[in-house]
């Protein structure tokens, strides 16, 4: 919850057999995207963290869509119990 930046709203969120994890979300801001990319990427959670595509800036908010994809890591780093696949 911390790591999405401010007024960002997910619009979808799945996760395949093999641990993909894609996220499709808005945000305010050109560089949100790029901020979750980053946070998500230095998580002991997720690796291989793309941004897909990002949207131009719409509306008087400058809301931006975009779309993040992930790879869910079997056993994070430093943390026992974690998700498996």
């Amino acid at each position: 919850a911390e790591a999405a930046p401010k007024g960002t709203m997910i619009e979808a969120l799945t996760m395949n057999r093999q641990g993909e994890v894609s996220l499709q979300a808005a945000a305010l801001g050109q560089e949100s995207p790029n901020d979750l990319r980053k946070k998500l990427s230095v998580s002991p959670w997720f690796s291989n963290v793309v941004l897909d595509e990002q949207g131009a800036p719409t509306g008087d908010e400058k809301r931006v869509s975009f779309r993040l994809r992930a790879h869910l890591r079997a056993s994070p780093a430093g943390r026992e119990g974690g998700p498996g696949p």
